[in-house]
Order: structure tokens, then C-alpha cells, then sequence
């Protein structure tokens, strides 16, 4: 299957958005990628941060106020890029575009 112009173009303004990223925004989200619902305190060292709270909960709410992640409760949080795709797309990808969508979105951030 291949994306319509129109999902082509939410990939484009999402991987836009990661590309504006700071480096440890763009950590942050290869972490909650690769570990699951994670604490952001966590998220943000394994991106590079020196383990300051504040600085931690700042860009993960630039994460957060994007989409990328949400609240999961107790404190974690989850990937959820797939999920953003397919609630911004106005027609559905079906899974094998959902995935290449994902997929060339995540190469922004995977890469480094």
C-alpha cells in the first residue's frame, strides 16, 4: 500500500517537529521507544540529561504537549507515535503504511 498525499504530509509535520527537537528531547523519545512506560527522570538521563527533575519534566512535556508520549500513570509515561499518526491522518492507514509512516519518523531520532 502506499501513503496518500495527505498522511505523507502529517509524516512530514511530525517528523518536522522531532527534527526541532532538542537532542535530549529526541534521547528522551528513543527511550520511551526502545523501554516502554518509563519515569521521565529516567528517560532523561538515558537522553543525556545529568538527572535534574526540572529539566527532565520540561522537555518531556514538550514530548507530551506534541503527542509523542502520554501520561500512563504512577509517573510514566508511554510511546505512543503510532498512535499520533493514525489520530492525525483524516483516513486511516492501513498497518503496513501506518508502519512505513512510523518508520520514517523514527529514522530523525533512531539515527543518532
Amino acid at each position: 500500500a502506499i501513503p496518500t498525499e495527505a498522511q505523507r504530509e502529517v509524516a512530514e509535520q511530525l517528523r518536522s517537529a522531532v527534527e526541532s527537537m532538542q537532542p535530549r528531547e529526541q534521547g528522551m523519545l528513543r527511550y520511551y521507544r526502545s523501554e516502554g512506560p518509563a519515569k521521565p527522570l529516567d528517560a532523561h538521563f538515558a537522553g543525556g540529561g545529568k538527572g535534574d527533575r526540572t529539566k527532565a519534566y520540561a522537555h518531556n512535556r514538550t514530548l507530551r504537549t506534541h503527542g509523542f508520549v502520554e501520561h500512563v500513570g504512577r509517573g510514566h509515561y508511554e510511546y505512543r507515535l503510532a498512535d499520533l499518526v493514525a489520530e492525525e491522518c483524516a483516513e486511516m492507514p492501513d498497518d503496513a503504511v501506518l508502519n512505513a509512516l512510523v518508520t520514517d519518523i523514527e529514522t530523525v531520532f533512531l539515527k543518532k
